[in-house]
């Protein structure tokens, strides 16, 4: 995940051939909207990496059918409002906007943003393909905890 700037500095040919010597499958570059990712979009896809696009709850419905639709690898669902790491817990009326997510996309939608416990995994398994858990993973990393015991807390 980066911003477009650093990605457009560096230049999308040597970011491609160094993502992809590096294993990289994809990028999310969040700040980047779809009507202006065209360019980007045609290398990454010649190069077979991924583009993925995020929605969240506050996106219109029509507006999440147009960024399934130039979103490749996943649809990445934000299952919040507001920003990454916090811990007021997910809310169940993310069940409908999941449901509509789901419907729009012909690819897979992954959700993330404020999955921290087996609760959170157990409310959002039915709607998704995917779960991403980002800062409940890196607290576990600086708290030290073990890959396996850090997954048996959100196993559901």
């Amino acid at each position: 995940m980066s911003y477009l700037n650093p990605l457009y500095v560096y230049g999308y040919d040597q970011l491609v051939q160094a993502a992809l010597e590096a294993g990289v499958d994809g990028f999310i570059i969040p700040d980047l909207p779809i009507e202006e990712g065209e360019e980007i979009r045609e290398v990454f896809n010649q190069a077979k990496l991924a583009m993925i696009q995020l929605v969240t709850p506050a996106t219109p419905e029509n507006r999440i059918n147009t960024i399934a639709k130039h979103s490749t690898g996943f649809l990445y669902a934000v299952t919040v409002k507001g920003v990454t790491g916090g811990n007021e817990g997910l809310s169940k009326e993310v069940v409908g906007y999941l449901e509509t997510v789901k419907a729009s996309s012909n690819i897979p939608v992954c959700a993330g943003f404020g999955v921290r416990t087996k609760a959170d995994v157990e409310l959002l398994e039915p709607y998704v393909d995917g779960i991403i858990v980002g800062s409940a993973l890196v607290e576990a990393i600086e708290q030290k905890i073990t890959a396996n015991d850090f997954l048996n807390t959100l196993r559901a």
